[in-house]
Formats: C-alpha cells, sequence, structure tokens
C-alpha cells in the first residue's frame, strides 16, 4: 500500500518517491536523525490561528528548558498568552516580519501584547509561482532540502554551545513542527500561497527565534565569511590588472556558483590563499566557455551610447558582487554620462553582500575611484530592509522602486533573483549561472550554462503556470536570436 504526504488537502504526494537526501551546496547533515521532516509534517495538524500559536508556544517552551534551565545560557522566556485568534495572527504577524532582523526583542511582552493587525506573510505575488504550482517531484524534492537546512543550521550553530545529540534532535524536532504548524495553518493557508523563497525565510526566522540573536549570528557568522569571499574575489582581480570589461563580466556570472563561503574552503585560503587563488583562477576561465545567452557586448554598447544613463545594480552574493563592484567602477570611468544606484540589503542574509559588508569592500584602495564617485554623487547605495534570500517585490523600499522607475537600465545578479525580482516595464539585465532544478526549468538550460540577457520593457522572463505548463527564457528570447543574441545550448 502506498504510503503518502499530504502537503495540501487537494496535494497527495507519494513519499515512496521522496529523495534519500538532498545536499545543500554540496553538504548534508553529519549526525544521523531518527526522523525527517517528512514524519513531522504528517503528524501535524491543520489548525485555526488560536490553536496553531498555542502549539508554538509548546514548542518553543520546548526549546527554553534546554537553553534556560539546562545549560542556563539565558533567562527563561515566553510567548504572551492570546484569548483569540485576532491576536494570534498579530504576534505571529510580528515574529515573522520580513523586515525585522534582530528578534530577541520580540519576545518583550511590551512589544507583542498590542501588534498591528497586519496578519502573517500575506503574499500578493508569490514569484516565479506559489509551492502549490509546484511539480509533485519539486514538492517531494522541497521537503528533503528544508530538513537538510534546518539540521545543516543546528549543528552549525551547536557547535557555538555544549548541545549533546539529544538537545540537537529535540531543537531539530521543534524548528519542524513549528515549520509545519505555521504551513498548515488554516487549511494549509501558507502551503498553497508563499513561494519558496518565503519558505526559506520562515525556516530562518524559526530557527532564530530558537537560538537567539547571539547563538544564531554566531553561528550562521554570515559577516565574518562575506568578508573573507570579497577578499578572494578582489585579490583574482588585482592579481588581472589588464582583465576586459568583458572577461569582468563572464567572471561575475560564474562566480556565482563557487562557493567561496564554504568554511572548510576559506580555512584552505587563510592557509595558502596562493594555491587557492589559482584554482579559482582556473574554474573561472573553463566555466567561461558555457555561457548560453550572450548580451554581455549589447550592454557595453547600450551602457556607452547615450549622454545620460542612469543604471540600477541590484548585487546577489558575496564574491561575485566584487566583480559587479568593479565592473561598473571601470564603466563609471569610461562612461563620464553613467549615474549608478546600487541595491543591498541591510541584512547580511545568507551569502548576500549587505550594506555593512559593501561599504567595507569599499575602503579597499581598489575601489578609491568608485569612493570618489560617491561624494561627486554620481554613485549612490539603496538599502533594502528584507529577510529574504531574494529580494520579494512587496516589500521593495519607496526609495529603490523610484530609482527603478527612473533608470535607463537594470542589472539584476543570481539565479534567484532571476526569480523572485520581475517587472514588465523595466529594461533589465539577468546575470546569472543555471544551478538547481528551478533554474534549468525556468530558462531551459542545462545545469551550469552562463546566461548575460536583456529583456526589453514588455518583455517577461517565463512564463509558469503549472510543471505542464511551462514556456522558458530560452523559448521566449527566439525572437531576439536574429538580432544578435548567441544561444549556446
Amino acid at each position: 500500500m502506498m504510503s503518502s504526504i499530504l502537503f495540501t488537502p487537494d496535494i497527495d504526494l507519494d513519499s515512496e518517491k521522496i529523495p534519500m537526501f538532498v545536499p545543500i551546496k554540496g553538504q548534508v547533515p553529519q549526525i544521523v536523525y531518527p526522523f525527517a521532516l517528512k514524519d513531522i509534517w504528517n503528524i501535524v495538524s491543520s489548525l485555526d490561528p488560536f490553536f496553531t500559536y498555542k502549539e508554538i508556544c509548546k514548542q518553543f517552551d520546548r526549546v527554553e528548558q534546554i537553553f534556560s534551565n539546562r545549560l542556563q545560557l539565558r533567562p527563561y522566556r515566553s510567548l504572551p498568552k492570546v484569548w483569540q485568534s485576532k491576536d494570534a495572527i498579530a504576534i505571529l504577524g510580528v515574529l515573522f516580519d520580513p523586515q525585522c532582523f534582530f528578534t530577541d526583542d520580540l519576545w518583550n511582552y511590551r512589544l507583542i501584547a498590542k501588534p498591528i493587525q497586519k496578519g502573517l506573510l500575506k503574499v500578493e505575488t508569490a514569484w516565479p509561482f506559489p509551492l502549490r504550482c509546484a511539480s509533485s517531484h519539486k514538492l517531494l524534492h522541497t521537503l528533503v532540502w528544508v530538513d537538510t537546512n534546518i539540521k545543516l543550521h543546528v549543528e552549525k550553530i551547536a557547535n557555538c554551545c555544549s548541545l549533546t545529540p539529544p538537545m540537537i534532535f529535540q531543537i531539530v524536532e521543534v524548528a519542524m513542527t513549528i515549520y509545519s504548524l505555521l504551513l498548515k495553518c488554516q487549511n494549509y493557508l501558507l502551503a498553497q500561497t508563499i513561494n519558496f523563497n518565503y519558505s526559506m525565510f520562515i525556516q530562518d526566522r524559526i530557527l532564530n527565534l530558537i537560538f537567539g540573536d547571539k547563538l544564531y549570528q554566531a553561528g550562521v557568522s554570515s559577516t565574518v565569511k562575506g568578508n573573507i569571499s570579497n577578499r578572494m574575489a578582489l585579490e583574482l582581480i588585482k592579481g588581472s590588472p589588464r582583465i576586459s570589461l568583458r572577461e569582468l563580466c563572464l567572471s561575475s556570472i560564474f562566480m556565482g556558483v563557487i562557493w567561496t563561503g564554504d568554511e572548510s574552503f576559506q580555512k584552505y585560503f587563510m592557509n595558502k590563499p596562493d594555491v587557492v587563488l589559482g584554482d579559482l583562477e582556473s574554474q573561472l576561465k573553463s566555466e567561461g566557455n558555457k555561457l548560453a545567452i550572450d548580451d554581455i557586448d549589447k550592454f557595453i554598447a547600450e551602457i556607452g551610447a547615450a549622454n545620460d544613463v542612469r543604471a540600477v545594480v541590484v548585487l546577489d552574493d558575496n564574491g561575485e558582487s566584487v566583480f559587479d563592484v568593479a565592473l561598473f567602477q571601470r564603466l563609471l570611468n569610461d562612461v563620464a554620462g553613467l549615474k549608478v544606484t546600487f541595491v543591498v540589503n541591510r541584512f547580511p542574509v545568507s551569502n548576500n553582500i549587505s550594506e555593512e559588508i559593501l561599504r567595507v569592500l569599499l575602503e579597499d584602495p581598489f575601489f578609491s575611484d568608485l569612493k570618489n564617485m560617491m561624494q561627486m554623487g554620481r554613485v549612490n547605495i539603496s538599502i533594502e530592509q528584507q529577510m529574504f534570500r531574494s529580494f520579494e517585490m512587496e516589500h521593495l523600499t519607496a526609495e529603490t522602486l523610484h530609482c527603478i522607475e527612473s533608470s535607463t537600465l537594470v542589472y539584476v545578479k543570481g539565479a534567484n533573483f532571476f526569480e523572485t525580482f520581475q517587472g514588465k516595464e523595466w529594461n533589465v539585465y539577468h546575470v546569472f549561472t543555471v544551478y538547481g532544478e528551478m533554474s534549468m526549468t525556468l530558462t531551459g538550460y542545462p545545469q551550469g550554462s552562463g546566461i548575460f540577457v536583456r529583456l526589453s520593457p514588455g518583455r517577461i522572463p517565463f512564463v509558469y503556470k503549472n510543471s505542464f505548463n511551462v514556456v522558458t527564457l530560452k523559448e521566449l528570447i527566439k525572437p531576439q536570436m536574429s538580432e544578435g543574441t548567441n544561444d549556446a545550448s
């Protein structure tokens, strides 16, 4: 008899087809667990907001027994009691506010006793598509990805404090239970409306709330790792003083799938920088012949063609962002009429570059020209405040939207940003390497393909109605082929 996973009331998944494991950037959990997310998902019920909140409170109380009572790492804390669903939704809306970075204060009763009635993660448009529209194969893959992500993060944070395996098991179980409760609340509302980007935010926020800011940030250590990633990339550029604009573009594309944020890789770099930099240079050169869509020359020509060009540059990961900043420093030097606005997150989310890390990078003498142009008003930084791994349109600041609306072109980095950061009225260049099943599905190109594509206003990058009805980027750009777009697939 087939065992099943009820993902939503109308989506029944065959658990026999679920992958055994899904590595995340080559990493899998180091501990053998007696359970998986699929097991917890199946036993968690869909409840109304009031009872969902009560169950979540119970789960947080379980981990407080570990951190407050057993390890005595902090005073005991608990969420306030509620007596009706609207108050439960309001408090959950505060706890899972994507514009909040630090979470310790959210436990303060005075801050969440009378929260704004804004609801929990209301999603207007879920790019590239809501979870419910994914194929059965993709949903099964996602369940294991979430399982891996939670376990990996808990194991990393556990290295910063004295957590025994039984404690780790309990924390992982609590995190997965809260995740399941949230997505199943109100007849699976979030499971049917959110996208993968929101799902990752929910996982990250649950772990942040469980561990608290100090332990969570110590385990993630994204700022330290980000600075080292950027140092690697900057040393690469400095070692190639005669690198052309085209070569900068190619390096930026393919640097996106070289995991400079990996801790073991960074430790190796600190011990043997010359060896690591040599390996990185070889990797970038070997990847450069995998360019599937080549609008690089078109981009360079468009930047230099007008007397007044305003470019908005949406930066992605540390490491690759160094090449983007270097590229636009060169363009600013070459094109007197160019003005640039870099869009970065105030928060260091995952591997993404943040405001603080960007400003550290710009202190390097290599970027002295760009710093001077900031003082002249030719370069600005627009700060986003989102705890998403790629920006969600409905959470963009008014400043960023104004910059985009008044721009000549928008340069958007990263495969995740290609999926979530969409605007049909823009003149946009999407720049990334195809990586993962989602990326292959939406682009129509194989893993590892480089994409540097221009989409003029009115054009869209893909159409996804369901897993059987997809129009890929490759199909949509065919009319442009005769105009010079290269398809190297």
